[in-house]
């Protein structure tokens, strides 16, 4: 029985994953399953934060950034939002780190 249960399991996650490629893209798909920069880093290697709420559903987008010579040398985030809010947070932080 818990075969059957697993290979249900991820025969459904595919199904899952193949829709949301055909809502959004694979690209964004791949941010929200796979964040890049994501999380609050240690206070000490944090030198800006900027931290907003709202939007309909009055998502939170937190983003932490560590200046150093006067370029972005480390960029992170947090989200409480949906996977669109993830992905743009992950494009987001490569964008600007080394700016």
């Amino acid at each position: 029985m818990p075969k059957k249960f697993d290979n249900f399991a991820k025969s459904l996650q595919k199904e899952i994953i193949k829709r949301e490629i055909e809502d959004h893209n694979e690209r964004i798909v791949n941010f929200f399953y796979n964040p890049q920069n994501w999380g609050i880093p240690p206070e000490e290697e944090t030198t800006v934060v900027e931290e907003l709420r709202g939007g309909p559903k009055e998502y939170f987008l937190g983003l932490y950034l560590k200046i150093e010579n006067s370029f972005i040398s480390k960029a992170q985030f947090v989200t409480d939002g949906c996977g669109v809010m993830v992905a743009t947070g992950c494009q987001m932080t490569l964008l600007i780190k080394g700016k």
